[in-house]
């Protein structure tokens, strides 16, 4: 099951079944009528104008309008995320597809790898995309982290690099989160959380420990996010669920533990928002 919360409804995915769930009068409403094709939903994202994109795991992305009006932009992919800027264009990466991005006026463009163009994106896969304080745009991919400047359109790129212990834990990037300080917080494939302030491009590393006071119970970072008390949900990959408090810098698990620590769930979660907008659940079928 999928669901994505905002401030008036919830939208649910169950089976088949697509719902809009209105808390103030408790009515749960179907938002798409029966149809053919089977499709497994991999991410969603609710834009300003209402309309509700979403990524599948083989047929690209649907968008359905505030008016019920059914679209497919995107056709074909298998989805990763879906991320909307401050300019209110969204990108979106896939698996083996690249980078899609979809300007306000509705035109498409795909950014591919190009082994002759050292400033083109490092990887057609790209699992993530965060905006800075400055406007530059990062991408997570699988082959490391790259940097895109808008007035350019050139992508930078930043690896892991043994002979540099204060970069870059691991090249493999699944998730970005930018704090409310604008730093941001990358989760590693296999090296943990990097805490990196893109203006002077510092990191900080927190990687897997023994015990919650030494660190992550687990280097696969899959989704994190940022609660309204400043704390890190980091998802991970058969290390559950642990939360950090830059209070006391420390990690915690299973039983949350005060400001400060790195809280470890016994669970593995693919993700978790929270916020105003909240995007939990696993992967999930649908027909349209």
């Amino acid at each position: 099951m999928w669901t994505l919360s905002t401030t008036t409804k919830n939208y649910i995915s169950e089976k088949e079944k697509k719902y809009s769930f209105q808390r103030e009068h408790e009515q749960l409403r179907p938002l798409l009528p029966p149809c053919r094709e089977r499709h497994n939903l991999s991410c969603l994202h609710l834009d300003e104008k209402k309309n509700l994109w979403m990524g599948t795991t083989s047929n690209g992305v649907y968008c359905l309008s505030d008016d019920k009006q059914l679209s497919q932009p995107i056709t074909k992919g298998n989805i990763a995320s879906i991320y909307e800027d401050s300019s209110k264009e969204l990108w979106i990466g896939s698996w083996e597809e690249g980078l899609y991005r979809i300007r306000t006026n509705g035109t498409i463009d795909n950014f591919r790898h190009d082994p002759k163009n050292p400033n083109s994106i490092c990887s057609d896969f790209v699992r993530s995309c965060c905006e800075d304080n400055l406007g530059n745009l990062w991408i997570g991919t699988f082959h490391g982290l790259n940097r895109y400047d808008k007035s350019t359109g050139q992508f930078q790129l930043y690896t892991a690099n043994d002979n540099k212990p204060d970069g870059l834990t691991h090249s493999s990037i699944w998730c970005i989160v930018k704090d409310e300080q604008g730093t941001l917080w990358l989760g590693t494939y296999f090296g943990g959380v990097n805490y990196f302030n893109p203006e002077y491009e510092i990191y900080t590393r927190y990687k897997v420990g023994d015990t919650e006071k030494e660190g992550l119970s687990s280097p696969i970072v899959g989704r994190m996010t940022e609660d309204k008390d400043g704390n890190l949900w980091i998802c991970t990959e058969g290390g559950g669920v642990n939360v950090y408090n830059r209070k006391t810098i420390l990690i915690a698990g299973t039983a949350m533990k005060k400001a400060g620590t790195v809280s470890r769930t016994t669970t593995s979660r693919q993700s978790i928002t929270t916020g105003q907008r909240k995007l939990c659940g696993s992967a999930h079928t649908w027909e349209a």
